[in-house]
């Protein structure tokens, strides 16, 4: 132990390791040869250096969380105990980002980056690895210039060709395209419209009435037809000649034929809507103002219809019929067209006998076999079909089921009515639905477990409600005539044959007035009525009519409430958590909210500030002697060394644990042995600061050896 030298053995001070040799006297005065083997362990280091990235922090190492970049020591103990020192040179590459920014014009998109194609500006980020394997985020800025183009329009005579553009000597009218840069150096496309006007001609013609003579024309006053010409300058300052064709119409009058269906009516002419055949006549204004006598001759076909009736088995469905595929019975349409070209109604009324199967069980003993059904001969158990033919023509399937035990069992389904109760069976008077066993001997003297499976039909009863104006009585009811409001009831069998009472509330009501009253929150505003969106609280009327057709003003009073909110604040120890709170469990101080429903039914929202006192727990270490026992300390007289806590309660109210680790020092005399390093020096006992290996006592009479190891 290289640190612990030099090494004091028998008032000598040993430098290095080697064999020494002492001579003492023993306890009977015999010499005794004390030989000590010394070895000595140099001083041990190492180092370690450990690179890494931002983002890999923090870095366990001994222990330690180490979260920066630098150079960290730690002392351990090698395989003989002497301390080794391990230092770890850390570094740190920092996170890495980088910025660019490319402005681009519209054409020279798409851009490459990284991989990427990009089509349109933004901001794009990229993580790479720098060049010692951390990432570097790459962030580009990309902004793209618009293409932008321009137009002008530009109109000339003949004589001003040829007509300079852009260094272009243009000699005809036509659209013409230059390509530019603009101030961010991208194109810019430029557009001429180039119109060429020559000394022309236009023509106009003007068709008038006889009595709309003489007609005012560039300043001339024409009294009849013919064709008339003009010199002006048109809008670009050329000469254009106008021409006048100038024609004078007599009053006119046509006539139109129509054919239509009955269902193509009414027909609409003129503004007028036709609902029969005839001849009508309309006066219009022609095109150039004069009056036009037109004449309609309409003629109307009548709707034909017909009806035909078929009846099938189920088993011939689909039938098809004017390319429909029909799968069921009902009454079926199709809208034909006539030799007239008018929509001809055909019924088709299909009425189908439904598949019509029957079961029947038969048990026998198996000496009864084999056992003839519709001229089989059947030896075993099993389930039996056979086809027949029903009176109505159609498939009739007819299954047995044949049971061959000695125990045999079969089964009734009874359905009875709520009032035929009790029912007899089997000596037994059954007075409730169920399901009810009876062991006999069937005819062939094998037992036979009867089961029947009763269902009782419920008194059923109905109850409809009729409101009526008083004009509107007598009202007919089942064969009676009912002059008033009343309650009216009625016996008729329900499906299954059982009573049903009908119940009918008959209502004779005038022009009554209803009021209703609605309460809503805030939150439900604005509230709908009768086509009308309420936005506060008041009183609303409105007339409609009730669903007799008699007149109800309904008035609605409503009223609003506001939204409501409160807060509460609650203090706890750590120890009292978690706090339930409207069914929530709270482990951590923090605001919390809930959201209610207050006693007119809104929310309410429900704020709680929660605030937590920690656990405080605290600790003292007290040493004795033996002779100052026992030792008080909160209210409590403690004889003996050992740990003792004690619950008290803070300023805040919580708990606060104290910790009290009592030492007691015998009234005795000891010895003991320290075992050091070199580096461990000098050495603190009983108040002297010990700077070498010897024996040391004190007034205790405590006697202490210390040794170098």
């Amino acid at each position: 132990m290289s640190g612990q030298l030099p090494y004091q053995w028998h008032g000598r001070s040993l430098t290095q390791a080697g064999t020494y040799k002492d001579t003492l006297q023993n306890q009977v005065g015999c010499d005794s040869i004390v030989t000590l083997v010394l070895t000595v362990a140099p001083a041990v280091s190492s180092s370690e250096t450990k690179s890494l990235c931002q983002g890999q922090l923090p870095y366990q190492w001994h222990g330690r969380s180490l979260t920066q970049a630098g150079t960290y020591k730690d002392t351990l103990q090698n395989q003989v105990g002497c301390d080794s020192i391990v230092t770890l040179v850390l570094t740190v590459a920092p996170a890495v980002s980088s910025s660019e920014t490319k402005s681009l014009c519209q054409g020279q998109l798409p851009y490459q980056w990284h991989g990427r194609s990009l089509t349109q500006a933004g901001t794009y980020k990229d993580t790479l690895q720098n060049q010692v394997g951390c990432d570097s985020i790459v962030t580009l800025v990309l902004t793209v210039a618009p293409a932008v183009s321009s137009s002008e329009t530009k109109s000339l005579c003949q004589g001003q060709l040829p007509y300079q553009w852009h260094g272009r000597s243009l000699t005809q009218a036509g659209t013409y395209k230059d390509t530019l840069q603009n101030q961010v150096g991208c194109d810019s496309i430029v557009t001429l419209v180039l119109t060429v006007a020559p000394a022309v001609s236009s023509s106009e013609t003007k068709s008038l009435c006889q009595g709309q003579l003489p007609y005012q024309w560039h300043g001339r006053s024409l009294t009849q037809a013919g064709t008339y010409k003009d010199t002006l300058q048109n809008q670009v300052g050329c000469d254009s000649i106008v021409t006048l064709v100038l024609t004078v119409a007599p009053a006119v009058s046509s006539s139109e034929t129509k054919s239509l269906c009955q269902g193509q009516l009414p027909y609409q002419w003129h503004g007028r809507s036709l609902t029969q055949a005839g001849t009508y006549k309309d006066t219009l204004q022609n095109q150039v103002g004069c009056d036009s006598i037109v004449t309609l001759v309409l003629t109307v076909a009548p709707a034909v219809s017909s009806s035909e009736t078929k009846s099938l088995c189920q088993g011939q469905l689909p039938y098809q019929w004017h390319g429909r595929s029909l799968t069921q019975a009902g009454t079926y349409k199709d809208t034909l067209q006539n030799q007239v070209g008018c929509d001809s109604i055909v019924t088709l009324v299909l009425t189908v006998a439904p598949a019509v199967s029957s079961s029947e069980t038969k048990s026998l003993c198996q000496g009864q076999l084999p056992y003839q059904w519709h001229g089989r001969s059947l030896t075993q158990a099993g389930t039996y079909k056979d086809t027949l033919q029903n009176q109505v023509g159609c498939d009739s399937i007819v299954t047995l089921v044949l049971t061959v035990a000695p125990a045999v069992s079969s089964s009734e389904t009874k359905s009875l009515c709520q009032g035929q109760l009790p029912y007899q069976w089997h000596g037994r008077s059954l007075t409730q639905a169920g399901t009810y066993k009876d062991t006999l001997q069937n005819q062939v003297g094998c037992d036979s477990i009867v089961t029947l499976v009763l269902t009782v039909a419920p008194a059923v009863s109905s109850s409809e409600t009729k409101s009526l104006c008083q004009g509107q009585l007598p009202y007919q009811w089942h064969g009676r005539s009912l002059t008033q409001a009343g309650t009216y009831k009625d016996t008729l069998q329900n499906q299954v044959g059982c009573d049903s009472i009908v119940t009918l509330v008959l209502t004779v009501a005038p022009a009554v007035s209803s009021s209703e009253t609605k309460s809503l929150c805030q939150g439900q505003l604005p509230y709908q009525w009768h086509g009308r969106s309420l936005t506060q609280a008041g009183t609303y009327k409105d007339t409609l009519q009730n669903q007799v057709g008699c007149d109800s003003i309904v008035t609605l009073v409503l009223t609003v409430a506001p939204a409501v909110s409160s807060s509460e604040t609650k203090s706890l120890c750590q120890g009292q958590l978690p706090y339930q709170w409207h069914g929530r469990s709270l482990t951590q101080a923090g605001t919390y909210k809930d959201t209610l429903q207050n006693q007119v039914g809104c929310d309410s929202i429900v704020t709680l500030v929660l605030t937590v006192a920690p656990a405080v727990s605290s600790s003292e270490t007290k040493s004795l002697c033996q002779g100052q026992l026992p030792y008080q300390w909160h209210g409590r007289s403690l004889t003996q060394a050992g740990t003792y806590k004690d619950t008290l309660q803070n300023q805040v109210g919580c708990d606060s644990i104290v910790t009290l680790v009592l030492t007691v020092a015998p009234a005795v005399s000891s010895s003991e042995t320290k075992s050091l390093c070199q580096g461990q020096l000098p050495y603190q006992w009983h108040g002297r600061s010990l700077t070498q290996a010897g024996t040391y006592k004190d007034t205790s009479k405590t006697r202490w050896v210390v040794t170098p190891s």
